[in-house]
């Protein structure tokens, strides 16, 4: 039996965070916040023109979201994370790739970094940055994040990442720790293949952890999983797909009680495995709250439909009845600014 209600709608729209065509508004984006009741949006270079523009479409979108029923914030997220990954073009002189934060290794400019970049987002309207990189580079040919880490110390990088969350909070925005448990190990590239790492959990819990427990010790509230297989950690799946790394570890072991999100889930790293389908339902019986989909309306509307379809397996019911239940009382709090951004 599909149930389709208002209220259902609601609650798996909270969980959706999806991208979109366009500089303004439009049926796209109608759809988005109007039909599917999408709790978030994430921004590309194709999404803006100028301050001006940006800022206008921030506005639009929030109207939008509260016409149309929408009762908390409406998540603006950006993958702004400074230098070759800025979505802004004219903030990627002024805010350098993060590796530069890594090599000048003053905690002080991480905080200032973080601080002027998130009051800029903040003044555009944007409200969530899908930074910082908090991977350790612990495998020297990673050419994917060379210039997006912190640096090889764990220990560096975990109070350099540190200060950043603390400037984006300070300075508007919700940062975004990413991409747990770690993505520095591999050399392969998520966006094309499935990356493979036969860590042991004594190692990741003496280098890839130590950022990700000084972030949620300091006051990270949100992050994003990573599509890689440790091997030694899950046998079958990546960690964006994993029980046993979302709940056990992050969960249970680090004591994480914020929001969770995936990666992007058209990724190759997914899709050359699994079905959307089945990549969405897994992640969210893994314990996942936001399921980010970047791009193409029609797979984006399969992400969702599964969810519907899908509701009465007591299993999945139980998960997205907790993760709305999280993002909820997470926007109230934020709203009345108890998260401290």
């Amino acid at each position: 039996m599909k149930i389709h209600n208002l209220a259902l709608r609601k609650k798996i729209g909270s969980m959706l965070m999806f991208g979109f065509c366009g500089t303004e508004l439009n049926d796209s984006i109608y759809e988005l916040i109007g039909e599917q009741k999408i709790g978030g949006v994430i921004l590309f270079s194709e999404n803006i023109v100028d301050q001006k523009q940006l800022r206008q479409l921030c506005q639009d979108l929030q109207r939008v979201h509260k016409e149309q029923g929408g009762d908390d914030p409406l998540f603006i997220s950006v993958d702004q994370e400074g230098g070759g990954i800025s979505r802004i073009p004219w903030l990627k002189d002024t805010y350098p790739d993060p590796i530069f934060l890594a090599d000048e290794g003053s905690p002080k400019k991480a905080f200032d970094f973080g601080y002027g970049l998130g009051r800029e987002l903040a003044s555009l309207g944007i409200n969530v940055n899908l930074a910082p990189v908090l991977d350790v580079l612990s495998n020297q040919e990673n050419t994917l994040l060379a210039r997006r880490c912190l640096g090889a110390d764990a220990q560096k990088v975990a109070a350099l990442g540190q200060e950043l969350i603390h400037g984006f909070h300070l300075g508007g925005v919700l940062a975004v720790g990413k991409h747990f448990p770690g993505h520095g190990d591999v050399t392969a590239d998520s966006h094309y293949k499935l990356p493979v790492s036969h860590c042991t959990l004594e190692l990741l819990e003496k280098r890839e952890f130590i950022p990700f427990i000084r972030a949620i010790h300091s006051g990270l509230e949100v992050m994003m999983t990573a599509h890689v297989k440790y091997t030694q950690l899950d046998l079958e799946y990546p960690a964006t797909l994993s029980k046993k790394i979302i709940r056990n570890i992050m969960r249970n072991q680090l004591g994480f009680k914020g929001l969770i999100m995936t990666d992007d889930l058209l990724m190759k790293a997914i899709t050359n495995n699994y079905s959307l389908e089945e990549a969405a339902l897994l992640a969210v019986k893994a314990g996942v709250d936001i399921l980010l989909v970047c791009h193409n309306p029609d797979q984006q509307r399969r992400v969702r439909q599964a969810l519907l379809d899908n509701y009465h397996d007591p299993e999945l019911k139980v998960n997205i009845d907790l993760a709305s239940q999280r993002i909820c009382k997470f926007k109230d709090k934020w709203q009345k600014g108890l998260l401290g951004c």
